[in-house]
């Protein structure tokens, strides 16, 4: 058996579904890999973990590689978990807020990528008419709806198919804006990410190949068995962390609106160069990253082909 170590960012949730039915259906076993699972950490980010070697591969968004390689950590996306990009901005509709231009000057929940959250929602509010976006951030990293109904925060960052599944559940009286609507380009989130020189071991590269193998298989099982996927994160999450989500229903709906999402492509984990060489585009028009690379440093498809 070989050990691969994986670094969560957040609460167990649908987005890591594949890796815990992965591991409970025997599919790591079947590759003679040891999935180790390192929960996520308030006091460090996943990159901190990789580059320290504690994890081997780690769920963040493309942002994390890109903005990490500009700063010279050389990280590169190996798989996109979702093969587009799944998240909004999100208000109370109590709130009064009703479009991005209504998030002028309001205060904001965010999750520890200062720079590039503020540049998106700036781009989304100009987008929407606002000549000199301005808002009043504050750092929560694992921001909850829970920030908005005690009115710490008029808007924070979710995942649809995680806090938005949730809260539709609960039926709560919630607004989503898409950056992709406001002329941000889509980019992966989550993906999995490595530090580049771990690939460039000929041993780790075999049994990374494997571990992806196992991967892909139990991302399908969760896409195609949602119940059963739910299952083996009940089962598995009180050793990563805990799992996000106290409410059945809520999971269950979330679990179900991911899968619709990983069998909306034809091969799990595959990234697209043109989505990257778009997305790096935008990151340094807005001087997000000032070294800009070919797409082809960001990612590669060569642990999944």
């Amino acid at each position: 058996m070989d050990t691969v170590t994986i670094a969560l960012d957040w609460a167990v949730n649908a987005n890591h579904s594949g890796l815990f039915s992965a591991i409970s259906q025997g599919y790591m076993a079947d590759e003679q890999i040891n999935a180790v699972v390192i929960p996520p950490r308030r006091e460090q980010f996943v990159t901190q973990v990789l580059v320290s070697g504690e994890a081997d591969f780690a769920f963040a968004f493309a942002g994390t590689a890109a903005i990490e390689r500009s700063a010279g950590t050389k990280l590169k996306s190996v798989a996109a978990v979702l093969p587009k990009h799944n998240s909004s901005l999100a208000a109370l509709k109590s709130s009064g807020i009703t479009r991005p231009a209504d998030l002028q000057n309001k205060r904001y929940a965010g999750f520890g990528h200062n720079v590039f959250e503020e540049t998106v929602i700036a781009a989304m509010i100009h987008n929407d008419g606002i000549k000199t976006p301005k808002i009043k951030f504050s750092l929560v990293r694992f921001a909850s709806f829970d920030v908005l109904r005690s009115d710490e925060a008029d808007f924070l960052w979710i995942y649809d198919g995680i806090e938005g599944a949730e809260a539709m559940s609960d039926d709560r009286d919630i607004i989503l804006f898409a950056p992709n609507d406001y002329g941000v380009p889509n980019y992966y989130a989550p993906n999995l990410i490595c530090r580049e020189d771990f690939l460039e071991n000929s041993d780790n590269i075999a049994k990374a190949k494997r571990f992806m193998r196992a991967l892909r298989r139990g991302y399908l099982f969760a896409a195609n068995r949602p119940e059963y996927s739910l299952e083996d994160i009940l089962k598995l999450a009180p050793s990563a962390g805990g799992k996000l989500y106290n409410n059945i229903d809520a999971a269950l709906a979330s679990q179900r609106h991911v899968s619709a999402h990983i069998l909306a492509t034809s091969k799990w984990g595959m990234q697209d160069a043109q989505v990257w060489e778009r997305f790096i585009v935008f990151l340094t028009e807005n001087r997000i990253i000032n070294k800009p690379e070919k797409a082809d440093s960001y990612f590669t498809n060569a642990l999944l082909e």
